[in-house]
């Protein structure tokens, strides 16, 4: 898992002319007075996460100084306003569905969202190839957006019926990597206040190159449609996180790790769907803007077993674990056999990753001790990334756990030999609703875990009793 983030993106558009016209260097063509050239600046923000194929994973974060934009691709509608009839520049289409890219420069919060020629993303968030348009000399437009990840199985699809007068929507399948967001321009408190001002024939002069010059923008914020649920774990005794007795504390380096590891979380969510990312009329809940696929009568083909992801870093989402460290498919005793892990060291202590098990750090495993409920438990072990499923009720959580034991040896306690043991168990997890509803929340399922326990019979001979004796004859 599955946070709100507060964003402001503004990106430079241009359109009502090609740059050539701009210019006025095309002879046939007659400049325009230049106030009436206002560049289109687009403010693009996400609401901040409430704390209680492959995406990219989690778009912001709860807290504020990781709340930030990395270089995601949102796209952009304009509209003439109170229509979904796209805005042009005379002849073609300023914004329809053009993907523009957020900051990222590992800091901004808020910044310039480009839209570039090549539609890549630099690595320094800077390019001089980027498009600019302008408004319309008259008119005022709406700004709708969304984004989709790699979610999006469709482009966007109008009411056939009135395709200009209701919604247009956004066909998607989710797999638990994607982070679906929608938003339309509303003026921010600052903005609104300034529009208070003007004469009251101009107040919903918003947005166009009257606004522009008074510096009121489109202001975007985007609302996550999903729920996310991040992992944790508590070691339930010492022995859950691999303490020795006399401690109690973790062996020294080059011994062999024997507490609980983490091999896979999994979290059963509806997959398919489709959200609205823009209509006309009254305003409508975010409940309202998102669907999901199911049967008249539920099946497993409605849902999908999503994996928890490691933590994200910038553009990419990597695997819980390294598959070409963990689980290499070349050796013929990979995944995760006794012998794979122990030939490659992968389950050998090595606090600083300097010596024989430099993978030591990866491995996902309880280090703090569960106190309830003589007290709050602690925070717990943070575990990979977040799962990002479709809003319900309830969740099914499925917990891989894996332990190296001693599986046997002899009555002399010499040649022991060691396997390592899985235990998989499925919990059901029911969040507390924020507002009435899962969506847009974040949740942490914290998960206190406890070992194998070897299994010890004792036998107790019951002496007999002692009974009369009894005599008789045979004749």
């Amino acid at each position: 898992m599955k946070k709100y983030f507060l964003f402001a993106a503004v990106a430079g558009m241009l359109a009502s002319c090609s740059s050539e016209s701009l210019t006025g260097s095309d002879p046939n063509i007659e400049p325009t007075p230049q106030e009436d050239r206002v560049p289109i600046e687009i403010g693009v923000a996400t609401a901040q996460t409430k704390a209680s194929t492959r995406g990219v994973g989690t778009v912001g974060d709860v807290a504020s100084g990781t709340n930030i934009w990395q270089g995601e691709k949102v796209n952009v509608f304009m509209f003439e306003k109170g229509t979904l009839t796209l805005a042009t520049d005379g002849t073609n289409s300023l914004y329809d569905n053009v993907a523009l890219t957020t900051p990222n420069d590992g800091t901004s919060a808020s910044g310039i969202a480009y839209e570039y020629y090549d539609n890549t993303v630099p690595a320094d968030g800077v390019d001089d190839r980027v498009k600019y348009k302008y408004y319309p000399v008259t008119g005022n437009f709406d700004f709708w957006g969304y984004y989709a990840d790699d979610a999006a199985t469709g482009a966007p699809a109008r009411d056939v019926a009135a395709p200009n007068t209701t919604e247009i929507s956004v066909p998607f399948s989710i797999n638990g990597t994607q982070d679906l967001m929608v938003a339309k321009a509303k003026p921010t408190t600052a903005q609104a206040t300034t529009i208070s001002g003007w004469d009251a024939a101009d107040q919903e002069r918003y947005y166009s190159a009257f606004a522009a010059r008074k510096s009121v923008q489109p202001d975007m914020t985007f609302n996550h449609l999903l729920t996310r649920l991040t992992f944790s774990v508590l070691a339930g005794n010492n022995e859950t996180r691999g303490y020795t007795a006399a401690g109690p504390a973790l062996p020294a380096d080059g011994a062999t790790y024997t507490g609980v590891f983490v091999k896979s979380i999994k979290v059963e969510s509806l997959k398919d769907g489709e959200m609205i990312v823009a209509y006309t009329g009254a305003d409508r809940a975010l409940t309202d803007l998102i669907s999901f696929t199911e049967s008249a009568t539920p099946a497993a083909s409605d849902s999908l077993w999503m994996d928890l992801p490691g933590e994200r870093t910038g553009a990419t989402l990597p695997s819980l674990y390294d598959p070409a460290v963990f689980e290499d498919g070349t050796q013929a005793n990979a995944p995760w056999t006794t012998e794979y892990l122990g030939a490659n060291n992968l389950l050998v202590i090595d606090a600083d990753d300097s010596g024989e098990n430099t993978h030591w750090d990866e491995i996902w495993r309880p280090t703090i001790l569960a106190t309830a409920p003589a007290t709050p438990n602690p925070a717990g072990d943070p575990v990979g990334g977040a799962v990002i499923v479709a809003p319900d009720d309830s969740y099914i959580i499925e917990v891989e756990l894996g332990q190296y034991l001693l599986d046997n040896d002899n009555l002399a306690g010499t040649d022991p030999v060691y396997k390592v043991a899985y235990t998989t168990f499925r919990k059901e997890i029911t969040p507390t609703k924020v507002n009435g509803t899962t969506q847009g929340v974040s949740y942490n399922v914290k998960m206190t875990l406890y070992g194998f326990e070897r299994i010890e019979i004792t036998t107790t001979l019951q002496p007999w009793a002692p009974g009369a004796e009894i005599e008789f004859g045979v004749e």
